[in-house]
């Protein structure tokens, strides 16, 4: 899955901080093969999110703990201007 976000520039660095953490502990359950978070160099104020598990079922885990709703929650106190998933498959 990627997924490209938006945001003002006020934003940026706290969604870097919230990304990075979860990222960081996504890493390490079981099925994540990649959860890496960056910054788009060629459109300022972009970050994609790039995220790979090992199925369908790894993808759903990863969604299920009360770490990934926190993560939500303090994702939506940033000024999100846009989300555009840009893949998702199922393999």
């Amino acid at each position: 899955m990627i997924v490209t976000y938006e945001l003002t520039h006020e934003d940026q660095d706290r969604f870097e901080e919230i990304t990075g953490t979860h990222a960081a502990a996504s890493d390490s359950c079981p099925g994540c093969l990649r959860f890496r978070v960056g910054k788009d160099i060629q459109h300022a104020g972009h970050h994609q999110l790039i995220e790979q598990q090992e199925n369908r079922e790894g993808l759903d885990q990863h969604a299920a703990p009360e770490a990934f709703r926190r993560t939500v929650q303090a994702l939506s106190t940033c000024d999100i201007r846009g989300m555009q998933p840009d893949r998702y498959e199922v393999v």
